[in-house]
């Protein structure tokens, strides 16, 4: 009975130590969830993860209450952060205002007698940048302070983002994903373990030694069944490939890749008819191998063979219907959103959300024309 309970008791620290937990893609929702939940991320291929239990995760999201002043009232709510007028850390706002030293203004505004610059769309690169972005587009508008730590820099190089003490400055109209990165500059905390991860060596070395004869054969088959893996994950190379595939579960997630270049995680769980986190476990086994690659694309982590040239990703989404249509019929014109649903009768959302990605896989651009944004093909991707 005892060796039972200690069995248990090792197979639970194991998985906890695995970090597994519960991957969502959404951003928003992670935002709302963590008011109410503790929610736990790492990084993993340079992309934030974030998970519901992971008591071993290194990050932690710390949920905090916002103000705001002449921003859009939905682009905040989109973000899914908690209003407290009287309680609030971080102040976004569209008018430069005094706030008290313990808290963070961050002000989308003209700084002293600084003058309008233009009213272009332009590529801001993050060099403080917790949601891993790499860049956003936004609206050009003012000149920003000649000093001050450096958050955001436009294509030239000049500043677009800085901070000074406790006020950053953005020479831009807001946009999601810059309210999305400058809060969670604020909002992503690492966890302090304190000695909790000597204490549990101590107690584990502890039990091994006092039950090694009786834990001896179950330790051996634990060897032959995760061995592989777990010497896999420490040191691969490409030599290892018939090692990587001896197990079944991971030849058969390596198999369904090959077959749907492209996949997500998500679907990749539900063809295999296994848990995401065991999922996650073998893909970074199969990467460390250099069997396959990995790439985010229109806010999804999607998986490719390794032999796959990734300049053919825009073909494969192509492959959906709605996306294909979009892509014929702005061969013929360039057209706006609305105009564009219109002409192929589907909702604005839908259309929307597929615009993004093919303009995030480089297929269309954009342009702004008379107040409204364009859609165009992007001519490279014809050659």
């Amino acid at each position: 009975m005892k060796f039972k309970l200690l069995f248990l008791f090792l197979v639970f620290i194991l998985i906890a130590m695995q970090n597994y937990g519960e991957y969502k893609e959404d951003i928003s929702e992670i935002t709302n969830i963590s008011y109410s939940t503790q929610i736990y991320m790492e990084y993993i291929n340079n992309t934030p993860i974030f998970y519901k239990k992971g008591d071993f995760v290194l990050y932690i999201i710390k949920p905090i209450y916002v103000k705001y002043n002449g921003i859009n009232s939905s682009l905040i709510q989109r973000i899914s952060l908690k209003e407290n007028l009287s309680n609030y850390k971080i102040l976004f706002s569209k008018k430069y205002i005094n706030i008290p030293k313990d808290r963070i203004g961050v002000f989308f505004t003209k700084t002293g007698n600084s003058k309008k610059i233009n009213t272009t769309i332009k590529t801001i690169y993050w060099k403080k940048d917790p949601l891993r972005y790499g860049t956003s587009k936004v609206l050009a508008t003012y000149e920003l302070p000649n000093k001050g730590e450096i958050i955001a820099t436009y294509e030239n190089g000049a500043p677009a983002i800085i901070r000074l003490n406790n006020t950053i400055y953005c020479g831009f109209e807001p946009t999601a994903t810059t309210i999305y990165n400058l809060a969670y500059l604020y909002i992503i905390k690492k966890q302090d373990f304190g000695n909790y991860y000597l204490l549990g060596l101590l107690v584990l070395f502890g039990i091994i030694l006092s039950y090694l004869t009786h834990i001896q054969q179950y330790l051996k088959n634990l060897l032959l069944k995760y061995g592989a893996g777990l010497i896999v994950l420490g040191r691969v190379s490409i030599n290892d490939e018939e090692k990587v595939l001896l197990n079944n579960t991971r030849n058969e997630i390596y198999n369904t890749i090959i077959d749907n270049p492209g996949i997500h995680l998500r679907e990749l769980a539900e063809k295999v008819g296994k848990s995401t986190s065991t999922i996650t476990w073998h893909i970074r086994i199969l990467e460390k191998a250099n069997l396959i690659q990995i790439k985010k694309l229109g806010g999804k982590i999607m998986y490719f063979p390794k032999s796959m040239d990734l300049s053919d990703i825009p073909l494969l989404y192509l492959e959906n219907d709605l996306s294909k249509k979009i892509y014929e019929k702005l061969l013929e014109t360039p057209l706006h959103l609305r105009k564009l649903a219109q002409e192929l009768g589907a909702p604005v959302e839908t259309v929307r959300y597929n615009l993004k990605k093919l303009e995030a896989l480089g297929v269309i651009k954009s342009k702004k024309e008379n107040n409204k944004i364009v859609y165009y093909i992007n001519p490279s991707a014809l050659s």
